[in-house]
């Protein structure tokens, strides 16, 4: 037990975000895999910034096990950097107007995505 975690952690309270709401959630599918996911809002009480949280949900099924031990590195010119192939197939999944369009209506100005396993 550490009596103050903020001193632990180095962060300020300044740099905290609070989550205001969900605002929705996402069901991405093809033939015979499906990548979901939990939107919310989340704001900073002292600089009025906000973020949308993106949650994946990790895997659960035998089709998410099948991508998740595909573990070589794929590269996409659009990014630095290389991604895990069985979360890059996933994350191809979800349709990035759908999150630009909800980021521009609550005017975001983060967007911050995060998982387990296959999530992220």
């Amino acid at each position: 037990y550490k009596p103050n975690p903020y001193q632990e952690l180095k962060v300020t309270l300044s740099e905290l975000n609070t989550v205001r709401e969900v605002v929705g959630f996402g069901c991405y599918c093809d033939d015979d895999r499906e990548q979901r996911c939990l939107i919310s809002l989340a704001e900073n009480e002292q600089t009025g910034e906000k973020m949308l949280i993106i949650s994946f949900k990790g895997s659960k099924i035998p089709n998410d096990w099948r991508d998740n031990i595909n573990i070589s590195m794929k590269a996409d010119h659009r990014y630095l950097g290389k991604f895990h192939e069985g979360f890059y197939q996933r994350a191809k999944m979800v349709k990035i107007s759908d999150i630009k369009e909800m980021a521009e209506l609550r005017k975001v100005n983060i967007i911050l995505t995060c998982g387990h396993s296959l999530g992220g």
